[in-house]
């Protein structure tokens, strides 16, 4: 394996081996061809990057591609998943909606955000990475150098406090 990061003819015949197999499992997450070939194409450019990376004794070459090819599958998605803004979601108008609701609604948001700026600062960031920027609780967890289950339960502890204090100060349940 270390030759074919030297070698495009060896890194060529594992393409050849495993392109078809790799595609497939692509597409069938993905479903759509242009795309399917596109993602394909970065995983084998991500393989030839790291190959150097690949441990043998860690497991078989093909299971080491998958989880390659399972990243950029996951990678590709959460980059075409639209992220709105929950202050620009309540600044859109609704015409549907009486004025004083939406001046109600926005009040509301204003309260939701006060309270987690008074929220310990643990707690705060952990729902700022998890609520304003969607991510998941793993990375949460990297990003604050905490373990998963950690961050659940700041989660947890935030959010049962925001519900008190919000039910308190402005009848939300």
């Amino acid at each position: 394996m270390r030759l074919c990061g030297s070698d495009p003819e060896a890194f060529g015949l594992l393409y050849d081996r495993y392109c078809d197999r790799v595609y497939r499992f692509v597409y069938a997450r993905l479903r759509d061809v242009p795309t399917a070939e596109d993602v394909t194409a970065d995983v084998f450019f991500k393989a030839l990057r790291g190959i150097n990376t690949y441990r043998p004794d860690a497991g078989p070459f093909a299971a080491w591609l998958f989880r390659i090819a399972r990243n950029a599958v996951i990678d590709h998605v959460r980059a075409q998943r639209a992220t709105v803004s929950l202050d620009v979601e309540f600044d859109a108008r609704d015409d549907s909606a009486a004025i004083e609701d939406q001046v109600a609604d926005r009040a509301d948001v204003a309260a939701v955000w006060r309270a987690v700026d008074d929220l310990p600062t643990a707690q705060r960031s952990a729902v700022i990475l998890r609520l304003q920027h969607d991510l998941p609780i793993a990375t949460i967890a990297t990003n604050m150098q905490r373990s998963e289950g950690a961050v659940r339960v700041l989660l947890h502890r935030a959010m049962t406090t925001l519900r008190t204090r919000l039910r308190d100060e402005v009848g939300l349940r």
